[in-house]
């Protein structure tokens, strides 16, 4: 029975081994661009740029390495950088059919300049129609 059970563990490792191999071969990769796509179509004034994508199989948890976010008329400095954005599904709330998330952001930094907010002021389009709720529920 001992030898079954080995057999078992083993395939199951092999299996898990398998996973987080895709994931960092085949998923990591596209789910960069696509989710960079999906931010900037949803933002008006700024470009997202995203350094790298690690989907977490086994947690269906998600992170998010330097992000960027530029001001398309004054893109020095960026207006927002974040080094890692980790993003995880409650499944508690999952099981009631309820899609919930956790995001966790590791050291944000925020930079105003005065030619930033300039352009902000004189630009007809108001904050909060710029996407950026959108953009966020993208990931």
């Amino acid at each position: 029975m001992s030898r079954r059970w080995a057999r078992i563990t083993a395939a199951f490792a092999l299996l898990i081994a398998v996973l987080v191999a895709a994931s960092f071969l085949f998923i990591d990769g596209p789910l960069r661009g696509i989710m960079e796509r999906r931010l900037n179509v949803n933002l008006q004034g700024y470009t997202a740029r995203l350094g790298a994508v690690h989907f977490h199989p086994l947690g269906f948890a998600l992170d998010l390495k330097d992000l960027l976010i530029v001001q398309d008329a004054n893109p020095d400095p960026p207006v927002l950088s974040i080094p890692k954005l980790s993003a995880s599904v409650q499944w508690r709330a999952l099981f009631a059919a309820r899609l919930v998330a956790d995001f966790l952001l590791d050291q944000p930094a925020l930079y105003v300049n005065r030619k930033q907010t300039k352009k902000e002021m004189e630009d007809k389009v108001p904050v909060q129609d710029r996407g950026w709720q959108k953009a966020l529920e993208s990931i």
